[in-house]
């Protein structure tokens, strides 16, 4: 019987990457956490498969409703709607946008489409990953539900909607523990929710 591939997964610390290995997606183990916030400077990784989750400073988020609900439209829609926000990914940088069905009723879908900002020097692990996501998905929310926590020495939270990620942000603030300035940002991100349609109480 053939040995399983060890998963080896890359994680944003509090301070640093922190490197986690396991065999399973639901066991995982952490090996180190680094105070080293470039992933190219990682060294001595474990072998096995290389999963990253980026940083939510890496990715913006953008919430939207759309009236259908056929899912090959969505990636269009979503691509349209983000070109009215000024934002456009490189297209020579490869797939930098994914877009996650949020809730559905008929004829109208809650999205989040995801954009990455392409990396930079230093950004990627030295050896090339298998596999990629969000540190924010990696956190299972249940039903309308607040997250926070530290990423690289600051505070960023994410928004679940029917135990969905809805939205994610990363702050300025770099407060020892969660204070009024955090909050601040909070709100407005809870009003730019409900002015997208989405109506969430945490």
């Amino acid at each position: 019987m053939s040995k399983t591939t060890e998963n080896v997964l890359l994680v944003p610390g509090e301070s640093g990457w922190e490197i986690w290995t396991g065999h399973t997606a639901s066991e995982f183990t952490l090996q180190s956490a680094t105070d080293i916030e470039r992933a190219g400077d990682l060294t001595g990784l474990p072998n096995g498969d290389l999963l990253l989750l980026f940083p939510v400073k890496a990715v913006t988020a953008v919430p939207m409703r759309v009236t259908s609900d056929d899912d090959a439209l969505f990636p269009d829609l979503a691509a349209l709607h983000a070109e009215r926000l000024g934002l456009r990914p490189d297209p020579m940088a490869g797939q930098l946008t994914d877009v996650f069905v949020v809730a559905r009723e008929a004829e109208n879908t809650a999205l989040v489409s995801i954009l990455l900002r392409a990396p930079g020097d230093g950004d990627m692990p030295p050896r090339g990953p298998k596999g990629f996501d969000i540190s924010a998905r990696a956190y299972p929310l249940a039903g309308e539900a607040l997250a926070v926590w530290k990423e690289f020495g600051r505070w960023v939270f994410g928004l679940s909607h029917q135990g969905n990620l809805v939205y994610c942000q990363a702050t300025s603030v770099a407060s020892t523990s969660p204070d009024a300035d955090l909050a601040r940002e909070i709100r407005l991100a809870l009003i730019q929710l409900s002015m997208q349609g989405l109506e969430i109480s945490p």
